[in-house]
């Protein structure tokens, strides 16, 4: 994850919050009711 994070950042642009969350093992809804002010 932290190759796909700094890969991102290198290119001037947001980790897809589909990828992370696939990384991370956790469903949309979780990352959701978590960190609402997060996905946009």
């Amino acid at each position: 994850m932290e190759t796909d994070l700094g890969e991102n950042e290198s290119l001037g642009r947001r980790a897809g919050v589909s990828n992370v969350e696939n990384q991370l093992g956790v469903t949309h809804a979780t990352s959701y009711r978590n960190y609402p002010d997060r996905i946009l």
